[in-house]
């Protein structure tokens, strides 16, 4: 591939590209920097929503190399919010070969483009995935890495390779490990939607497990507000920053938030195993705190309320 001529570095003013633009993080991020007057250039393999945000728009798969770095080129792009993936352990259980090519080969596609056109940072959306089970200590940055499952390696070895790149090529990048991300627009399985969801219809909820669970939600939009400062600071103390709601409490306390909204909700919780949700301590936020000064804003009840109000308002 080649590099961006040396001519058109001198005229480049911002221009940020936010893969996997159409989901819920990645739209979140886009909205965020064009209200801050950003100018944004949003991927993905299928262009809906995002198309009425107002940005110049690519569809692409994250394999496409060509079309990732031909982006870069035709938009003149700067920097790079990395939110393209599978975007769960929920999704493609059953077709690891698929999410290991979407999270890791995809990122390495974003990362080889990036670095070709000499992009000034690459924001990557890692998960608290990779810590996987432990005893219920504090997750801080250096803590042991021991994923349970396809999901949580994936994004491991994508983490690898984006040191890879900070330590061979010079690229100034980041891995954001994030919580359970809930809010509007979160259209993947997750006990919260369907409890708002059920609780909007009148209807019972009945899920499997949770009774005896331990939970770490952060909204999508303080989810954007932590990428947007990761990729906008003008240093980085670390490469790698957790980042939660900094809310760290028994499931059924968030049942209780949800009948707080709605007082007739018919919820019930067993005990099961959530096989997507391994026992797991607190992830440690201070870093990001105290580096770059990012805490969470939105306080769960909030995060649910307006989670419903999104909800409510695609009801038929």
């Amino acid at each position: 591939m080649r590099k961006v001529p040396a001519e058109r570095e001198a005229d480049m003013s911002e221009m940020v590209l936010v893969t996997g633009v159409e989901g819920l993080i990645g739209y979140a991020v886009a909205k965020r920097l064009l209200e801050s007057g950003t100018d944004v250039v949003g991927m993905d393999q299928r262009i809906r929503d995002a198309a009425t945000l107002g940005m110049p728009t690519v569809q692409a798969d994250l394999g496409d190399v060509h079309a990732l770095y031909a982006a870069f080129l035709e938009h003149r792009c700067t920097a790079v919010v990395h939110c393209g993936a599978v975007s769960g352990p929920m999704l493609a259980r059953d077709a690891p070969e698929l999410l290991f090519r979407t999270n890791v080969t995809g990122t390495l596609n974003a990362l080889e483009a990036a670095r070709c056109a000499r992009a000034r940072r690459f924001v990557f959306c890692s998960s608290l995935m990779v810590y996987g089970a432990n005893d219920g200590s504090t997750l801080h940055e250096d803590s042991p890495l021991l994923p349970s499952d396809a999901y949580g390696a994936s994004k491991v070895a994508a983490e690898t390779i984006v040191n890879a790149y900070v330590a061979h090529h010079g690229l100034d990048a980041v891995s954001a490990r994030l919580a359970w991300v809930y809010g509007p627009r979160r259209q993947t399985p997750c006990g919260l939607r369907m409890m708002l969801s059920d609780a909007l219809a009148g209807r019972p909820t009945g899920l499997a497990s949770g009774l005896s669970a331990i939970r770490q939600y952060v909204h999508v939009d303080d989810v954007a507000a932590a990428l947007v400062a990761l990729l906008q600071a003008p240093h980085l103390p670390r490469r790698i920053y957790n980042v939660s709601g900094g809310d760290f409490r028994p499931f059924v306390e968030v049942v209780d938030a949800v009948r707080q909204l709605f007082p007739s909700a018919d919820i019930t919780v067993g005990d099961a195993q959530d096989p997507d949700d391994p026992p797991m301590g607190p992830l440690s936020i201070a870093a990001i705190s105290e580096d770059i000064g990012w805490k969470p804003a939105i306080p769960l009840l909030d995060g649910l309320g307006s989670y419903a109000e999104w909800l409510r308002s695609r009801q038929p």
